[in-house]
């Protein structure tokens, strides 16, 4: 790979980026996207963890795949499709709740979260802070109108929350609470999951821009102000903008996980 295009971070933030060790969790949507664009920068590591096969509706997507892979563990198809690039990639096709899973987020300079379900962002970034890992998470959602008095589209849109070791939470920017995880727990009780409704444009645009808040964090490719912790994107009106829950939130502390409760891996 050249590094002509990359010579904007300076020497010394182009050996940080290739050097760094990286972990993307949930291969579908937004992580494929995430991994892609991870081993075009040339980053050293990329782990892939994804318990899923490829499905055929995920193929709509999922980059790099077709029809033709259906059944394949995304994980590894992600490995094989980039296989030719400078990085190591090293599928994990299991939960990130599995042993090989924690261990691998114990070793990472940074994790991606590109999942779903809130009970499981809560995990990755639980497993995340006690490993003093920084954690960008990216999802999407479109809410679809359900009666003739609303639009096809009521909502659709995104955001990118970075949580910092020591600094605020997902919890403490209120984009965890428990509402969300009670509301989550309850739907599958009842068997009313909804599927997520996905769009691979606004996948491909929240993964940039949670690389580009990579590249802020370890090559200072960000304003003065640093890189911004809670980033919310309106599909409908094309705008990003900070989320109004920063306002107020104490960004260098954290309430909810204590720096002396945390290190369990040497790092």
């Amino acid at each position: 790979m050249s590094d002509s295009r990359l010579a904007f971070l300076g020497a010394a933030g182009l050996a940080k980026i290739k050097s760094l060790r990286t972990a993307v969790v949930g291969a579908g949507g937004s992580g494929s996207h995430l991994v892609q664009q991870l081993a075009h920068l040339g980053v050293v590591s990329v782990i892939i963890i994804d318990p899923d096969w490829l499905e055929r509706s995920n193929v709509n997507r999922v980059v790099m795949s077709h029809y033709g892979l259906v059944g394949q563990p995304k994980a590894e198809l992600l490995q094989w499709r980039l296989r030719r690039l400078r990085s190591r990639l090293e599928p994990i096709v299991d939960s990130v709740e599995s042993p090989d899973a924690i261990a691998a987020l114990q070793q990472c300079d940074v994790c991606f979260g590109a999942v779903d379900h809130w009970g499981t962002r809560h995990l990755i970034e639980y497993f995340c802070r006690m490993a003093f890992v920084p954690l960008i998470d990216v999802g999407m959602q479109i809410t679809p109108g359900r009666n003739a008095d609303e639009p096809p589209i009521v909502s659709a849109g995104g955001q990118v929350v970075t949580s910092l070791p020591c600094g605020a939470c997902f919890w403490c920017m209120e984009f965890l609470h428990d509402d969300l995880i009670t509301r989550e727990r309850t739907e599958y009780a009842d068997g009313a999951r909804a599927l997520q409704q996905q769009v691979v444009s606004i996948n491909g645009l929240l993964a940039s821009q949670a690389i580009t808040n990579m590249l802020g964090l370890f090559a200072g490719f960000a304003g003065a102000g640093g890189v911004t912790r809670y980033i919310s994107y309106n599909a409908l009106d094309q705008t990003m903008r900070p989320h109004p829950n920063l306002l107020g939130v104490g960004l260098d502390t954290c309430s909810h996980y204590r720096a002396e409760g945390a290190g369990w891996a040497v790092r």
